[in-house]
């Protein structure tokens, strides 16, 4: 798993990551500061796929921005499921999220029952 951020400060996403004892779950911590593009620009989103060794028709964004985390997932051709907290765009100008979920838990789910199908 990996964190895509469009956060300014690279250390920040490392040390809240840490601090909440979430850091052993990411093999992959990619920030707006570090690759100087902000989602949803592909690039933040190809350094997490390498540093993953995983292919984007195999990934899926989860995340709760529409505009940067399914658009840039979209644009590579990943799955993308947008978690509904603030907002409820989830289509614009033909993107669509594959999926919307109110918590990640659901998100879990979902992604277990695109495993199962295969």
């Amino acid at each position: 798993m990996g964190v895509v951020s469009n956060s300014r400060s690279d250390w920040m996403v490392r040390e809240v990551t840490t601090r909440l004892g979430l850091a052993p779950y990411f093999d992959a911590v990619v920030t707006s500061a570090e690759s100087r593009i902000r989602k949803p620009g592909t690039k933040p989103f190809l350094k997490a796929l390498k540093t993953l060794n995983v292919r984007r028709e195999e990934t899926v964004m989860v995340g709760d921005t529409f505009k940067t985390d399914i658009v840039g997932a979209k644009r590579l051709g990943m799955r993308a499921i947008l978690v509904l907290r603030n907002s409820h765009l989830v289509e614009q100008d033909g993107v669509r999220a594959d999926a919307t979920v109110r918590s990640l838990v659901e998100a879990a789910s979902i992604i277990e029952g695109w495993l199962e199908a295969g």
